[in-house]
């Protein structure tokens, strides 16, 4: 029993430990999004492309369903660091999307361990958004591996709790793969929840 604890420990840790290189340049990520107060599906789309050895840019798009006919699209491009100890999304943005601002970022640092605790803050900072200007700090704890089954992959995953300082109904669920990245954020905020799950990729 104690070696297979100790062979398990050392499995964990060489995972986490190893280079992280999810969001390949060249491959489009595709989620679906479903939002508790809308009958349609949605869709959010996530892109790297790498600057040089040292930045990337992140481009995060999303396509909110009005009606059988029409659908408001909003993309975000933000610079990253070339990295293997830190991964972090965007903020989607855009009709009930803005809600999740009021919650740290999809972020995940390396080495992961059990129990780990990321501080966040910032401010919302979308014009036309009724946060904008709003300040949110908060944090995202480790709490440990699961197993997910989703359109993309049958795999254990990291999950990580979100939260945001000074509120009990607003909080978040980010499951993290080596392979893909986060591949599933739960949103609870209020009464509303909103889930984005990977559903596909497409190589360029």
């Amino acid at each position: 029993m104690k070696k297979t604890i100790i062979t398990l420990i050392a499995t964990l840790i060489l995972t986490s430990c190893s280079e992280q290189t999810p969001y390949q340049d060249g491959v489009k990520y595709i989620y679906k999004v479903k939002y508790s107060n809308s009958e349609f599906e949605d869709i959010m789309t996530v892109e790297k492309t790498v600057v040089s050895g040292f930045v990337s840019k992140i481009l995060l798009e999303t396509e909110v369903r009005q009606d059988k006919v029409s659908s408001t699209s909003n993309s975000i491009e933000t610079n990253v660091a070339n990295s293997t100890l830190k991964i972090q999304l965007p903020h989607p943005f855009g009709e009930y999307l803005d809600l999740t601002n009021l919650l740290p970022p999809p972020t995940i640092e390396f080495p992961v361990a059990i129990g780990d605790s990321i501080h966040t803050e910032h401010t919302v900072k979308f014009i036309h958004s009724p946060y904008n200007g709003v300040a949110v700090e908060g944090y995202i704890k480790v709490m440990g591996r699961e197993m997910v089954n989703n359109p993309i992959i049958k795999d254990s995953c990291w999950v990580l709790k979100a939260y945001r300082n000074n509120t009990t109904d607003t909080s978040a669920t980010f499951y993290y793969n080596d392979k893909y990245g986060f591949i599933e954020l739960n949103y609870q905020i209020g009464a509303d929840s909103i889930t984005i799950t990977l559903d596909s990729l497409e190589i360029e």
